[in-house]
């Protein structure tokens, strides 16, 4: 894949990601319980987005992209958190 392409793909990738996180989604673990496993109580829908925004924040220091952060954006800020940035 040439550079053309892999920055394509990251875009699309991000683009799709940037449409699914709007949505506020209900977790289904039906699938789990019916098979006898004890779920532990989870946050609201509502509650997910902040706790994992604080949890990432705290634990890597690295603020969330923005909304309008592109491709190069994040594959630096993951390179930073891989300790791999120049």
């Amino acid at each position: 894949m040439d550079g053309i392409k892999a920055r394509r793909h990251i875009d699309a990738a991000l683009a799709l990601w940037r449409r699914r996180s709007v949505i506020t989604w209900r977790l289904d673990l039906s699938i789990l319980t019916d098979a006898g496993i004890t779920v532990q109580q989870l946050p609201s829908a509502a509650q997910r987005a902040g706790i994992a925004t604080a949890t990432l924040t705290a634990e890597r220091a690295v603020p969330r992209p923005s909304v309008s952060a592109d491709a190069g954006e994040i594959v630096a800020r993951i390179a930073i958190e891989r300790g791999t940035a120049a």
